[in-house]
């Protein structure tokens, strides 16, 4: 299973009505693309989160999704805190994503891709993004690395044995 570990922020003088505008406009573009299933755009339960101490969020809001029908399911969510204890000055979400090796390479291979077109469109929409993925597809976009990442985690192979093998 490949993780891709993303970051998600908006600038904190954006309204919430402009920030959940945004996230309907990311929603609507997952929902028309290979995700197999996107929910409708919610309010979540405002947890404590911890940064110098427990911050509870004064708006959080966004959408749940899977990427694979055999996936689990996974959230978008934006958090706009307080300005105390060193939270994100900033609309904020961290998170990560990954499919399960149960799905055929092709169909993984679409949906991994799927996933990094939905952080374009993120991008596109206004949303500062950070994104590592454990395939190295992220940087460069190159299928090839892709494919030899998705062929490595379906044989359970660890990396370091093909490079030094």
């Amino acid at each position: 299973m490949l993780k891709i570990n993303f970051c998600l922020s908006l600038p904190d003088k954006i309204p919430p009505e402009e920030a959940r505008q945004k996230i309907k406009l990311l929603h609507d573009f997952c929902a028309n693309r290979a995700f197999s299933e996107v929910g409708s755009i919610q309010d979540f339960e405002k947890e404590a989160v911890e940064f110098a101490a427990s911050v509870i969020p004064e708006h959080v809001f966004g959408f749940k999704y899977k990427l694979a029908k055999e996936g689990p399911e996974f959230a978008i969510k934006l958090a706009k805190f307080p300005d105390r204890d060193r939270a994100p000055l900033v609309w904020y979400f961290e998170g990560n994503v990954w499919i399960p090796r149960t799905v055929e390479p092709d169909l993984y291979i679409i949906k991994y891709r799927a996933f990094f077109s939905a952080i374009d469109e993120a991008n596109m929409i206004g949303f500062q993004t950070r994104v590592e993925d454990e395939a190295g597809f992220g940087t460069g976009r190159s299928i090839a690395r892709l494919i030899s990442a998705v062929k490595r985690d379906k044989a359970f192979l660890d990396p370091r044995d093909v490079l030094l093998g």
